[in-house]
């Protein structure tokens, strides 16, 4: 039988307060790097100052059903298209149709309280889930909620960042310095200065020693 669930990884954190958040990771869409980005969470974790104190549980979106990803792909291919602002986005409707499909998997866990880390094309669909949230981050499914606490985007590959100033969580984003992954709108290493310009106060920014399109280890220092 075909699964059309996604494959989670799940680790609960031993002793911590079950109140706490759990941190969600929202992998990119190809299996190969889902599970490279897996492994550096599952190797990384434990890094995180105070865990216990932090996260319930982690959550890793380890491989996405298949018909997602040949959607997801899609909508990615046709972002990095050249196009003017007046141009219609075909990827911001693909983009948010996953993105609900993604939050309806979330309310099956029983999750109450998130904080969300993407990675690359994951960092776009983490920033659609945002968008679903209303003004106190609160995102709504037959009744239940599920509070947005803070967003982290790793390597992002965001065509629209700015979006997310319509949405007042807490923002950090992380690059590695020497990225060797290119956008439409520019090669990701120039990024950080875009996100700047941007985001101003409103984010925290951060670029590490580094040259992977990978999550940079050092980020768990800063959950």
């Amino acid at each position: 039988m075909i699964s059309i669930t996604p494959l989670f990884r799940s680790i609960d954190i031993e002793g911590a307060d079950t109140n706490l958040p759990v941190l969600v990771v929202t992998t990119s869409f190809s299996e190969k790097s889902s599970l490279a980005t897996t492994k550096v969470i599952v190797d990384n974790y434990l890094s995180i100052f105070n865990l216990k104190e932090k996260y319930k549980r982690i959550v890793i979106i380890e491989r996405y059903p298949a018909s997602f990803k040949e959607r997801a792909t899609t909508a990615y291919n046709a972002a990095q298209l050249p196009r003017s602002e007046e141009d219609f986005h075909p990827e911001d409707v693909n983009y948010q149709v996953l993105a609900l499909e993604v939050i309806s998997w979330l309310f099956t866990l029983g999750l109450d309280c998130i904080h969300i880390m993407g990675k690359c094309a994951g960092s776009e669909l983490a920033k659609f889930i945002v968008q679903e949230s209303d003004y106190d981050q609160l995102l709504h499914h037959e009744g239940k909620t599920i509070s947005i606490e803070k967003l982290i985007l790793c390597v992002p590959g965001c065509r629209t960042p700015e979006l997310l100033l319509n949405h007042p969580v807490p923002l950090l984003c992380v690059w590695q310095k020497d990225d060797p992954q290119e956008f439409t709108w520019g090669p990701i290493r120039e990024d950080p200065e875009r996100y700047a310009k941007i985001f101003r106060d409103h984010a925290t920014l951060v670029t590490f020693p580094g040259c992977q399109h990978e999550i940079p280890v050092e980020v768990f220092s800063l959950l």
